[in-house]
C-alpha cells in the first residue's frame, strides 16, 4: 500500500479552505459571464417560441372541444399579439353528443386555460381564416373547433423582424383540426 504524500510539516497534502473558495469564486465568475451567451444561443428564438405557442394553443383548443364535447375558440389578437382559448358561445338549446352518446350541455365543461403573447420582434406576414381575404387586416381572428375535431380553415405566416427574414407557416387541417408547421418559404402556398 502506498503512503499519502506529505508536506514538510508532516501533515497530509490537501487544499486549504481559502484555495477552494478562490477556485469556486473564479468558476462562479466565469459561469455568470458566460450564462447570457448560453441562454441566447440555446434558448428558443422568438419565431420558434411563437410557432410553439400557436401550435400549442390550437392543439389545446382542439383537445378541449373533443374532451368537453363543446365548441371551443382559439383567438389571436393581431394588435396586441395575445392568444387565448375559450369555450365558444352557443345557443342555450344546443347540445352535442360525446363519444359515449350521452348528452352534455354546450354551456358545460371546463379545462385548463391557455394564453400566450407573440413577441414584438415578429410580424404576422399573412393570415387566412375561412377564405376571408381581409382576415389579416382585422384586429383579431377566432378559430372554431367542433366536438368532432373539425375546425375552421386557418393559416398564418409569421416573419422575424431581426434581419434574418425567417418565416414560418402554420396551417390548420379543417378535417382533423391538427396544425402543422412549414419553415421553407418555397413550400408556402400563396395565401
Amino acid at each position: 500500500m502506498k503512503a499519502r504524500p506529505q508536506n514538510r510539516s508532516g501533515s497530509a497534502a490537501a487544499f486549504t479552505l481559502v484555495e477552494m473558495l478562490i477556485v469556486m469564486f473564479v468558476v462562479g465568475l466565469v459561469a455568470s459571464i458566460s450564462l447570457p451567451f448560453f441562454v441566447k444561443t440555446f434558448g428558443k428564438s422568438p419565431i420558434a417560441q411563437a410557432t410553439s405557442d400557436i401550435m400549442d394553443g390550437l392543439k389545446h383548443a382542439r383537445d378541449m372541444a373533443v374532451l368537453n364535447a363543446t365548441p371551443t375558440m382559439f383567438t389571436i389578437n393581431f394588435e396586441t399579439g395575445s392568444m387565448s382559448v375559450s369555450q365558444a358561445a352557443a345557443s342555450a338549446n344546443t347540445t352535442y353528443i360525446n363519444a359515449e352518446n350521452t348528452r352534455r350541455s354546450s354551456t358545460g365543461g371546463g379545462g385548463a386555460s391557455f394564453s400566450a403573447i407573440l413577441s414584438p420582434e415578429l410580424m404576422v406576414d399573412a393570415a387566412q381564416h375561412n377564405l376571408d381575404p381581409e382576415a389579416e387586416t382585422k384586429q383579431s381572428v377566432s378559430v372554431l373547433f367542433q366536438p368532432n375535431s373539425t375546425a375552421d380553415l386557418f393559416q398564418i405566416v409569421l416573419k422575424a423582424m431581426d434581419g434574418s427574414g425567417e418565416q414560418r407557416l402554420i396551417k390548420l387541417d379543417m378535417i382533423t383540426g391538427k396544425a402543422r408547421m412549414e419553415s421553407d418559404p418555397k413550400k408556402f402556398l400563396q395565401l
